[in-house]
């Protein structure tokens, strides 16, 4: 009787723990659906947002999913995802630098928006990145040399 207490209560926990966290990582996808910062973000379309073990381990919008929205400075603390895929939605802003942090990347889908600015000099500590799409947007400066770092990149 007692462990099972005890296997409930340390259940709960988890519970809350994985609830505060799928919360703190919907922060980034809630500001790109104009949602309330409480919306769990793992119950909209499971095509547009994918969800394991209450982590988001995809975003995918295209085109007319969402348009003119500004990059934060931040993604946040999404560090299962593996999929960043927001292609033709006139975003706005610069490839924010902690999108390096995010290791379980495998692809960034970027691509004919309206990005600004440089692109982050230790993209190539991503090191299970395939596949970087980022033509059509407004970047400047070099190619970092970390690229070449990217020993599974079949994609550029």
């Amino acid at each position: 009787m007692k462990t099972s207490f005890w296997r409930n209560i340390r259940s709960k926990n988890d519970y809350v723990k994985n609830k505060r966290d799928v919360n703190e990582e919907c922060q980034f996808v809630n500001s790109l659906l104009l949602k309330d910062e409480s919306y769990d973000c793992c119950t909209y379309d499971s095509e547009k947002i994918k969800c394991s073990d209450n982590h988001i381990i995809k975003i995918q919008f295209e085109e007319e999913d969402i348009k003119n929205f500004k990059m934060p400075a931040s993604l946040g603390p999404m560090n299962q995802l593996e999929e960043l895929r927001l292609s033709e939605c006139q975003i706005e802003g610069t490839i924010p630098e902690d999108i390096v942090t995010l290791k379980e990347l495998n692809t960034i889908r970027l691509e004919r928006n309206k990005l600004t600015g440089n692109i982050p000099s230790s993209i190539g500590s991503l090191t299970k990145l395939k596949w970087l799409e980022l033509e059509g947007n407004k970047l400047t400066g070099n190619i970092p040399s970390s690229i070449g770092d990217l020993s599974k990149l079949e994609w550029l």
